[in-house]
């Protein structure tokens, strides 16, 4: 189908052993470019490919990492380099750049006591330069900050610098690359978990950085204390938080012992206890942090990080975490629900969900939902456990027919409030994973070069498999207008969980009833326009592997799995005569030919080959042979199989074009398993 949802072409085709079919289409040489299509009639299997003008891209843009510490109003350079795909840098090309700022915000935890404040980008910089001999650019700009933003938010500032490069044949390509800057020269970047068994807290992962994320030397003091926990069991608000307290905390529980006074919920509200921990010491590169000597109660606490940059300036950020005791069944602090989900687990293996509860004699229906004839239970069937100011460990195993997942779930009443928790199973489809190794492959090679490749495919525990494989290449360059990738077919069901009970009819709020003025009748009047027709058809199940750009009139292949592969993707790959075009540039006196002497060919892939004509006529052993094919594709194998050892062999000769490729393998078997 054409831009206009126009049948154009029609073949007929018949899948082969593995379930597949290919074919070729000639795209027209005139009409409207745009998003054209392939389709199965009878499935509605679809997927889209763009037929658009343009020009292959010679170059590409790409930064130097930015090292050091920076704080706001220094001077800051940042290194662009235009590089050639074919390996080759761009000098004396023209840069037009700009310098966006954009502010945002490290630690959460400072705004808990203020509003966080509005932000906006701005252009603060921009200007013109050119890449030098080695195809570099330098930007230089000043770290202007946001003043209208306080300092005490600590906020960061992103400055992205945009350059728009153009060489001299007029082709221009562009990059970005942010830098961010503080009032600060560093920041504390931790990963902390939320939770975590009380004997396996020995180390913590803690780094100093500085504002691009690289690694900058420094001490840090870790603090660590106990909050004192709330001991009342507190149910959700069904209304917000009041602003005036018209009765004392002590006469509010007693009229509503389970409701919340004031925010006594939110355990980061809650009061500081006895420190456990103070220790400074060296920040490590790999971000681990020694803890020695600890010994941890169950309960939670904070962990107070602080260092300070080369300017002296104090950096701290704060987190929390939660401590458990794995022999107990007692939760640290009074919940209505507490769980701990399953690891996901192959056919054979055994998982478990932890649930607990700080409430008494809860009677909890246990749901099991799995697909017809994999153990399910009759619809209605449920089980019935009790909990009472426990934690409960509820063990699952699967098998083969499991996978997909299947869904477990809890649910029960307390103190007119809706409880419930629904955890998928995870049992992935692992044995219909692929494994593609490249037994014998280059990523360096000549133009107009022979190639044979060599690529293995075995199953998911690396047993031989017999499989067919899809393999194109095509020039990488054509990325820069539309990134493109095959996908493995998702035709393997996985569960989803629609066993969900609704709670909201139940226990709820309703609003008080107001009584509003009578306003004057509203008249208005409603005009409606005819609408030009559209695709709505975006629920569609693909067909085919991989979509690019392709030129008119040029042709185009394509691939396809059985009617099942899913996902509406970009997928068909093609395969196109593109010819060579040359401009014949005379470097001698134009005016008398009979002294011209030799003269050069620009190539559309922007390489000049010379020519010597009196070498050429004195010595045939010199002629230099003129590069002629440029097929932006290299080649498209839709058929390939493995022999008896699992192995597949394929040739080729690689266009003369100077640039980079990109490769792609999709493998699939006849019992539907997929590698890419």
């Amino acid at each position: 189908r054409d831009a206009n949802y126009k049948d154009i072409d029609t073949i007929k085709v018949k899948t082969n052993e593995f379930g597949s079919f290919n074919g070729k289409f000639q795209l027209p040489a005139s009409g409207l470019n745009g998003q054209f299509s392939l389709y199965t009639k009878k499935d509605g299997g679809n997927v889209g490919f763009k037929v658009e003008e343009y020009k292959r891209p010679k170059f590409f843009v790409e930064y130097e990492p930015i090292k050091g510490t920076y704080k706001v109003n220094d001077t800051i350079k940042v290194t662009g380099i235009a590089k050639a795909y074919a390996g080759n840098n761009i000098d004396g090309a023209i840069v037009k750049y700009r310098v966006v700022r954009e502010p945002r915000f490290l630690y959460p935890w400072l705004f808990r006591r203020w509003w966080q404040p509005p932000v906006q980008q701005m252009e603060i910089a921009h200007g013109e330069v050119k890449t030098d001999k080695d195809g570099k650019f330098i930007v230089a700009f000043t770290a202007i900050p946001d003043l209208t933003l306080d300092k005490k938010f600590e906020p960061v500032f992103d400055y992205t610098v945009y350059a728009d490069v153009t060489d001299i044949n007029g082709e221009t390509r562009s990059g970005e690359k942010s830098v961010s800057v503080s009032y600060k020269a560093l920041m504390l970047v931790s990963n902390i978990p939320s939770s975590l068994p009380a004997d396996s807290l020995k180390s913590l992962h803690i780094r100093t950085e500085n504002m691009n994320g690289e690694f900058e030397p420094a001490k840090i003091t870790v603090t660590i204390t106990k909050l004192k926990e709330e001991k009342r069991l507190i149910r959700d608000r069904l209304w917000e938080r009041p602003d005036q307290f018209v009765m004392s905390k002590e006469e509010y529980i007693k009229a509503f012992p389970y409701d919340e006074y004031d925010n006594e919920s939110d355990f980061k509200s809650w009061e500081k206890g006895a420190e456990v921990f103070n220790k400074t010491d060296s920040a490590k590169e790999n971000g681990k942090w020694k803890i020695e000597n600890g010994k941890w109660s169950p309960g939670l606490y904070t962990i107070e990080i602080s260092t300070t940059d080369k300017n002296g300036e104090a950096v701290k950020d704060i987190q929390y975490m939660e401590l458990f005791d794995e022999s107990s069944n007692q939760l640290n602090q009074p919940q209505y629900l507490w769980s701990q989900a399953a690891k996901s687990i192959e056919p054979r293996e055994t998982t478990a969900v932890q649930l607990g509860t700080s409430a008494d004699n809860l009677f909890v229906v246990h749901q099991l939902d799995k697909k017809p004839g994999a153990g399910s239970p009759e619809p209605g069937a449920y089980s019935y456990v009790t909990l009472n100011n426990e934690k409960k460990s509820f063990p699952f195993s699967a098998t083969e027919a499991d996978r997909g997942g299947y869904g477990v779930g809890w649910l029960f009443v307390k103190h007119n409030r809706f409880y419930q928790y629904n955890q998928t199973i995870n049992v992935p489809w692992t044995n219909k994973d692929l494994s593609i190794e490249y037994a014998s492959f280059r990523d360096k090679t000549l133009p107009g070069s022979e190639e044979k490749w060599k690529v293995k495919i075995s199953g998911y525990k690396k047993e031989q498999v017999a499989a067919e494989m899809l393999a194109g290449m095509y020039d990488a360059s054509l990325d820069q207008f539309y990134p493109h990738s095959w996908t493995e077919p998702s035709v393997w069901p996985m569960y989803y969980n629609k066993q969900l009970w609704n709670g909201r009819q139940n226990f709820l709020k309703i609003d008080a009833t107001r009584k509003y003025a009578v306003e004057p009748e509203y008249k208005d009047f409603n005009k409606n326009y005819d609408l030009l027709f559209t695709n709505t058809y975006n629920d569609v199940i693909a067909v085919g592997y991989g979509a690019m750009k392709r030129k008119r009139g040029e042709e185009m292949y394509f691939a396809a799995a059985d009617g099942r592969v899913a996902n509406k993707s970009e997928d068909v790959m093609g395969d196109w005569n593109s010819g060579k075009k040359y401009d014949t540039i005379a470097v001698s006196d134009i005016n008398d030919p009979s002294k011209v002497i030799s003269y050069k060919v620009v190539a559309n892939d922007g390489v000049v080959d010379q020519f010597d004509i009196q070498k050429k006529n004195n010595s045939q052993s010199s002629e230099v042979k003129i590069r002629k094919n440029f097929n932006e594709t290299a080649f498209f194998f839709p058929e390939l199989i493995t022999d008896s050892s699992g192995v597949i062999e394929f040739s080729f000769t690689l266009p003369e074009a100077l640039t980079k490729w990109k490769f792609q393998a999709l493998a699939h078997t006849k019992e539907a398993a997929f590698g890419y």
